[in-house]
Order: C-alpha cells, then sequence, then structure tokens
C-alpha cells in the first residue's frame, strides 16, 4: 500500500488538475505531497483496522457457533411436547398452536420407545419426511435427507428393509440389516445415513428416526410439533399452550441461545474481542490525531491563504476532507487484506465449538459484513475527528494562522 498509494493519489491529481475548481487540486496535491514525503502515519492505522476487522469476524464467527448449537439443541424456533400422560396433541390443539401469529410452518412428530433385537431399548421419531424437510429449509438447521426415508418403489407397504435414520450415539444399539421394534411392528432396518439432532429428541442422545409411512395405521399418534417461524410471538404460543396442554413442554429456541451466549467461555470471549477491538480503535483515533496534529501547521497556512483569495469555509471543510480521506480509505483496504489474509492463516487451527459448549463445526471465515462495519466505524472516526479539527480552525481564523505562519 505504501508503493501503490502516492502512485494512484499523483494520477488522480493529474485527472483533478484538468477540471474546475480548488478543492480537488489542492486537496489531493497536498495529500500526495505528505505520501511522498514519507510522513503520512496513517498507513498504520493498517494494522489497527485489520485488529478490528479480525475481531469483527472472529465474533461474527462466536455468533454463527451460538446460533448453529441453539437450532442443534432444539431443532427448531419452537417445540411443543404434549405431556406423556393425558390426550396428547389433540387436533384441537395443533388447530390452536399453529393459529399463533409468526408461525409459518410446522411439523408433527410422533417420539416413542423402540426395542432392538437385543432387547435394548431406544427412542424412536416417527416423521413425514417430506413435511419435516420443509420445516427445516432456509433455516441454519442441518438439511434433512428426505429422500434418503422415501418409500422403496412407492409400494402401500415396504417389502424389504426400512430406511432409518440413526444419531451417532444409536448406532451402538442397532446396525445395518437389524431388526427394531416399534408400535407392535417388527422392522428390519436399512440404515440409509445419520442425523445429531431432530426436533422433540434431546441432543446427544440414542435414536432413530422412522418414516411415518413404514409402520401405516399402526403409527402412533403425534405428540410432539415443531415450529418455525423468525417473527413467533413466543408469549402467545405460552399461553395457548398453557391454556390447550396443561403440563405440556415448550423448548424455546431463543432461550436456548441466550443461555448458550451468557454461558462463562462465550461471554468472556465476548469481552475479550471487545477490549481487542477498543484498544485498536484507541490506537486509530491516536494515529488520526497524530497524523492531523502533524499536517495541522501546513494545512492552515494553505487554507488561510486560500481563504483571503475569497476560499469559503465549506470548500475548507472539504479541501480538507479530500486530503485525509483517501489515506483512510487506502489504510482500510490495507487493513481488510491483512485480515482477509488471516482467515486462512490462523483459520484451521480456531475452533470456535469451544464458545458453543457443543460440537458444532463453525469455520472462520471472511465476512464482508463484518468488514464493512469495521471500515463503516473507520470512517466515521475520522469524520468525527476532522469536524473536531476544523472547530478549532475556525476558533484560531485567519489572521492568527497567517501571523503564526510568519
Amino acid at each position: 500500500m505504501a508503493r501503490i498509494y502516492p502512485l494512484v493519489l499523483r494520477q488522480l491529481t493529474r485527472l483533478a488538475g484538468r477540471r474546475r475548481g480548488v478543492v480537488m487540486v489542492v486537496g489531493l496535491a497536498r495529500g500526495s505531497s505528505a505520501a511522498q514525503a514519507g510522513t503520512l502515519t496513517a498507513f498504520a492505522l493498517i494494522l489497527a483496522f485489520a485488529v478490528v476487522a479480525f475481531a469483527a469476524m472472529t465474533r461474527a464467527g462466536v455468533a454463527r457457533a451460538d446460533i448453529s448449537a441453539s437450532w442443534q439443541a432444539a431443532g427448531a424456533d419452537a417445540v411443543v411436547s404434549a405431556p406423556p400422560t393425558g390426550p396428547g396433541l389433540t387436533t384441537a390443539a395443533q388447530r390452536l398452536i399453529t393459529g399463533v401469529p409468526g408461525v409459518q410452518r410446522v411439523a408433527r412428530i410422533s417420539v416413542t420407545t423402540g426395542t432392538s433385537d437385543q432387547g435394548v431399548s431406544l427412542r424412536v421419531a416417527i416423521v413425514d419426511p417430506q413435511r419435516y424437510a420443509a420445516l427445516t429449509a432456509g433455516t441454519p438447521a442441518a438439511r434433512f435427507p428426505a429422500a434418503a426415508l422415501a418409500r422403496p418403489g412407492g409400494e402401500a407397504a415396504p417389502a424389504g428393509a426400512v430406511p432409518v435414520l440413526v444419531s451417532p450415539t444409536g448406532r451402538t444399539v442397532v446396525s445395518q440389516g437389524s431388526a427394531l421394534s416399534v408400535a407392535g411392528r417388527r422392522l428390519r432396518l436399512h440404515i440409509a445415513g445419520g442425523l445429531a439432532s431432530l426436533a422433540g429428541v434431546p441432543a446427544g442422545s440414542q435414536f432413530a428416526v422412522v418414516p411415518r409411512w413404514a409402520l401405516g395405521n399402526r403409527a402412533p399418534q403425534p405428540n410432539v410439533i415443531a415450529i418455525v417461524g423468525p417473527r413467533l410471538d413466543t408469549a402467545a404460543l405460552t399461553g395457548v399452550v398453557r391454556h390447550a396442554l396443561p403440563g405440556a413442554q415448550v423448548t424455546l429456541r431463543s432461550r436456548l441461545l441466550a443461555a448458550i451466549s451468557r454461558a462463562p467461555l462465550p461471554r468472556g470471549g465476548y469481552v475479550t474481542l471487545a477490549q481487542g477491538a477498543a484498544a485498536a480503535g484507541a490506537l486509530s483515533l491516536l494515529i488520526l490525531l497524530l497524523l492531523l496534529v502533524l499536517s495541522a501547521r501546513s494545512r492552515e497556512m494553505t487554507l488561510a491563504r486560500l481563504n483571503t483569495m475569497g476560499l469559503g469555509r465549506d470548500q475548507s471543510r472539504r479541501i480538507t476532507t479530500v486530503e485525509n480521506v483517501p489515506a483512510i480509505l487506502a489504510a482500510a483496504v490495507g487493513g481488510a487484506a491483512c485480515a482477509l489474509i488471516l482467515v486462512p492463516l490462523v483459520g484451521p487451527a480456531v475452533n470456535l465449538a469451544a464458545f458453543t459448549g457443543m460440537p458444532v463445526s463453525v469455520p472462520l471465515r471472511a465476512d464482508p459484513v463484518a468488514l464493512g462495519i469495521a471500515a463503516g466505524g473507520l470512517l466515521l472516526l475520522t469524520a468525527l475527528t476532522l469536524a473536531v479539527q476544523d472547530a478549532l480552525a475556525r476558533r484560531l481564523g485567519t489572521g492568527p494562522a497567517l501571523r503564526a505562519g510568519e
């Protein structure tokens, strides 16, 4: 950047010289002169901006890890589990729940217990594959492999093995070709894939997912309803469930996300990243002040002479902006490049799962939004610093500046 910036600024100065007006010519000429003289301290902002941008990208990665962990723990924005005793998830209760404001998509799940050939109990979730896949489509949840649970050959009843999805810990109970007794029916299993979590089933538990078509009329009634809705009215949902399904359990992903974010390690990570960004921001402010202080006398003399020739206050402010902003933009570009280079260099060694407390793989990656926010903060800091300097220059006035220059 130290080599490229003066060349670019020199070309911009030549182009500005062909146009009428003094603002661009004087501003770019002063910036180019400072760059060629090697006194442009704004390039120290590259280091500070890189620290801020990298901290912002890491913080964004931690936030993604927390959201992914909350989806893995809940499986949906809200999960309503009917009490183990009673009528269960009645049609009237389902109608009231789906009518809550903010509900976009729902999926009904039957969670029961199955028994393997060895007599070991296993939690079994019976789902409509297509409906559950539609529930999680477009969400941060892992993609549900509905095609793996499709009915083989479109037959009314499965002629052979039933495709199922099994959790990693569930593979210790069932294996390829083994049998599982569910709802009074013995199913020969074909393990079509794995699934780490499912709505209505505790994360990390032993479970298998069976398609509803495999049980036909013997499939138990749904006792879990999973809900997706970014603007879900959780208070209304809780009230409806309390009235329609006394004793039912409501799991809200927003509460799980808040609990994950408030845990000691994630909170400590947020504080550390904020402290690093604040220290780099303070360094950026110090650099900006040094940049303005070192060039203040020369700038005041130039503007004072131009003021005596009719230069307006707005033009003086624009000259100061044109003189300093290109250097700040160059520093932002250099800092962003450094931050982007850091991602592949240190990304493989950074495990953000430590911030969530769950085995969620969320890699560190370049985040244009975080870079944009950091660049916007740097430009805002520059604007505030230039405004303060302009106010001080106005207070000094033209006459004192020229006398001080003499």
